[in-house]
């Protein structure tokens, strides 16, 4: 009689050469946990034997696929790695007969699924549980952006290296992109800035271009800046970097 999802032999009672049958479950086990198989897809669906799913801990996927295609495992409880390793740019599907829970394997990625029999999951999320930025739709992001979700929906929280979650510090990097011209008059002029490369905690408001607010609590403060003159007949030019 076999295990219940490997289908491991048991060791029936009484039985001759006993070693056989232990040092072949031995093997079925560690085949189930570390043996890689590469399985090319025809450009179609395709469906892993009890064996190809039971007697190995990675499948690898190969071939060229011109759409999305499903791979459908074996209808047992069981942990498994799966590797879209296939060309075409498409994605794998992987999942049990039927209409259950599958997982979206996007190519170049490998992932961890783990099932029921029925519907087949992610484990530990990852590639394979998000899938890829088409299930996600923000309006207006950028390339370099950081998407955050808030329980409700994504945003993006900053962009590239400046997002407030990977900065040591607290603080905002203004700009002007023209030249700014400061009339004679021997009194202080405030520049007005015009962008924000990073600002982590909204120290500047674009209604308010020549002011920084600095946020409660902070009771330290470092200001830097570089200016660049150009002299005129008739006004001092200014370039902030």
């Amino acid at each position: 009689m076999p295990s219940p999802n490997l289908a491991v032999t048991h060791v029936a009672a009484a039985q001759n050469q006993k070693e056989v049958t232990i040092n072949d479950a031995v093997d079925a086990l560690d085949n189930a946990m570390n043996q890689a198989l590469s399985v090319a897809m025809a450009d179609a669906n395709l469906t892993l034997t009890g064996t190809q799913a039971n007697r190995n801990g990675l499948i690898i996927l190969t071939g060229t696929l011109t759409a999305s295609r499903t791979l459908t495992l074996p209808a047992n409880h069981r942990r498994l790695a799966i590797r879209n390793a296939t060309n075409g740019g498409q994605d794998v599907r992987a999942k049990y007969a039927g209409s259950g829970a599958e997982v979206v394997i996007v190519p170049g990625a490998t992932v961890l699924v783990q099932g029921n029999g029925g519907d087949l999951y992610g484990v530990g999320g990852g590639a394979g549980a998000l899938g890829d930025l088409t299930d996600v739709f923000i309006a207006g992001a950028a390339n370099g952006d950081v998407l955050q979700f808030d329980g409700a929906a994504w945003g993006a929280t900053g962009v590239g290296v400046y997002n407030r979650a990977l900065l040591p510090f607290r603080g905002a990097l203004l700009r002007r992109s023209t030249n700014f011209s400061v009339a004679t008059t021997g009194v202080y002029v405030a520049v007005p800035w015009q962008t924000a490369e990073y600002d982590s905690d909204a120290f500047w408001d674009a209604g308010q271009p020549s002011r920084l607010t600095i946020p409660a609590g902070v009771t330290k403060v470092r200001i830097v800046g570089n200016i660049e003159w150009q002299t005129s007949p008739t006004s001092q030019l200014v370039r902030c970097g």
